[in-house]
């Protein structure tokens, strides 16, 4: 039972992951959920006390898929799959996962399904954590009004001239809202962003 849970939200997971880019989900016709999704801080997670997939277990879940195989993506040994927790809403299961990338980041996803279905519902990339080389991105999450959960997106990027120096960093901020819906869908939206950008002087 707990390989075929674990196949399911490594399928799906494979729909939702796009390399830190958040993919906005737009407007259900469904009620919003009556509770608050999870809030975590990122790189306060002890992983030590976590579920781990790792890559023995992974490689087995994707013999067993046959032609679909390549459906579940291929972790290196640089890179993790823990579940955080599991906690329910409204007849929605919700599962955390956070997918640990050890030369870059940390991502938060949820997956969510309804109670005593077989199949899950969605999938979101919620936050990230982590630097690679001029990129450095910090998503916080805390719970707002009317149980919506905020993410506050913090990217600094810095970029090079035509010889090779520093001359400019650009800091965007951007401000989403996330909902959890009675279908299980996640809605997302963003409320607003703004990116500045500064001269880097020569030293």
């Amino acid at each position: 039972m707990r390989t075929r849970f674990f196949t399911v939200i490594l399928v799906f997971l494979v729909n939702c992951q796009h390399e830190g880019r958040l993919k906005e989900v737009p407007i259900a016709s469904a009620l919003v959920a009556n509770c608050s999704l999870p809030t975590y801080e990122i790189e306060s997670i002890n992983t030590n006390n976590l579920i781990r997939i790792d890559s023995v277990r992974l490689e087995s879940m994707r013999i067993k898929l046959g032609s679909k195989r390549n459906k579940l993506p291929s972790y290196s040994q640089y890179e993790d799959l823990f579940l955080i927790d599991t906690t329910y809403c409204d007849g929605v299961k919700i599962t955390s996962i956070l997918y640990k990338d050890e030369s870059c980041c940390k991502t938060i996803f949820f997956t969510a399904m309804k109670e005593g279905a077989s199949v899950l519902a969605d999938c979101i990339q919620v936050a990230q954590v982590g630097s690679d080389g001029e990129w450095q991105q910090v998503e916080s999450m805390r719970e707002g009004r009317n149980k919506l959960l905020i993410i506050r997106k913090s990217q600094i990027q810095i970029y090079n001239n035509i010889t090779g120096q520093y001359d400019s960093v650009a800091t965007t901020t951007i401000n989403y809202t996330l909902e959890l819906l009675t279908n299980a869908l996640f809605r997302r939206q963003t409320k607003d962003s703004s990116t500045v950008v500064s001269s880097i002087k020569p030293s």
